[in-house]
């Protein structure tokens, strides 16, 4: 139990204080870590998305990609270049979403896209997502 209410507070502070490092909310050991737990202080991504283009087979890294639980709307984040990009979000949020990926025109949209957590951390859901070909190609 003391495990999950530690982890609640830190979705209250992270929620709250998206724009400050977590190491000026309180330190780490305060926060993340509970001793004897064996839990990592490390946030753990809910999604990690692959967006990729059906026609030429590459990635998209300037796509939107939206994940939608009751009323959690989160926008995940690109991270790399044009030949690692993939998006991240819902750091430490479990539960069953509905994913939207919009690009050019394209929308494919994925419905109860599980993610589960064990006692220290969401197990982040790994997707890849082709978007069709855009229209006329």
């Amino acid at each position: 139990m003391g495990v999950r209410v530690a982890r609640s507070v830190l979705r209250v502070a992270v929620r709250g204080l998206l724009a400050l490092p977590l190491t000026m909310i309180a330190p780490a050991t305060q926060v993340l870590v509970l001793p004897g737990c064996g839990c990592s202080d490390s946030l753990e991504p809910g999604l990690s998305v692959t967006v990729v283009d059906g026609a030429a087979g590459t990635r998209i890294c300037d796509a939107t990609v939206m994940a939608t639980d009751g009323n959690h709307v989160e926008t995940l984040a690109p991270f790399g270049d044009s030949a690692t990009c993939q998006y991240f979000g819902l750091y430490e949020r479990g539960g069953t979403y509905n994913v939207e990926v919009a690009s050019g025109g394209r929308t494919v949209s994925m419905t109860n896209v599980a993610v589960t957590s064990d006692i220290c951390h969401v197990t982040t859901r790994t997707l890849t997502i082709t978007l069709p070909p855009p229209t006329g190609v």
